[in-house]
């Protein structure tokens, strides 16, 4: 069950999400993987992930969890930084609403996470999915998002499973996530 709980919270998994979102964007429209779409992984998905495992292997970060909250905050502003990178892209070029708010809800999700990270340690696991989650909802309806309605919920039940979060955490990561989805949607609408 530990292994099981543990694949399942593994950081990775709000990134593949996130791929797959902007992949079904990228293909819908008439937009390729060589242009905006790709650009907007680049910096949402791999450069925060390479920063992270670059980070880990000179001893910045312990694990790929980043569990210490010093360690997080380090983390979460490099994070901030390629969020803004992304959603000021996003912006200038003048992509399509979705990309624009793609960019700028996990922009505000990460800043939402950054402050609730200076007084207690949300899961940003639960945050990453939920949010992304909630994207694919808005952007592609509910027959869609019904594929991937799931993950939150058994990220929720990994990260407490683990005992890696309580259950208040859990809900901070989540509450975080759908917020930011809010905010995003309004300035983007």
């Amino acid at each position: 069950m530990r292994k099981l709980a543990a694949m399942i919270s593994h950081t990775c998994n709000a990134a593949v999400f996130l791929t797959a979102l902007l992949g079904a964007l990228a293909l819908r429209g008439d937009i390729g993987w060589d242009r905006p779409y790709l650009q907007l992984w680049l910096l949402m998905v791999v450069l925060p992930a390479l920063v992270l495992l670059v980070g880990i292997r000179r001893g910045a970060y312990t694990d790929v969890n980043v569990s210490d909250v010093p360690e997080r905050r380090r983390y979460l502003v490099l994070a901030i930084a390629f969020g803004a990178l992304a959603a000021a892209w996003a912006v200038a070029l003048g992509l399509p609403w979705e990309a624009r708010f793609i960019a700028i809800a996990m922009l505000v999700w990460t800043l939402l996470i950054a402050l609730v990270t200076t007084v207690d340690k949300a899961s940003m696991h639960v945050g990453g999915t939920t949010v992304v989650v909630a994207l694919t909802w808005i952007i592609f309806g509910a027959r869609t998002a019904g594929l991937v309605c799931w993950a939150p919920f058994a990220v929720s039940w990994s990260r407490l499973h683990l005992h890696r979060h309580d259950l208040g955490q859990v809900l901070e990561g989540g509450g975080s996530a759908l917020a930011a989805v809010l905010l995003a949607w309004l300035l983007v609408r």
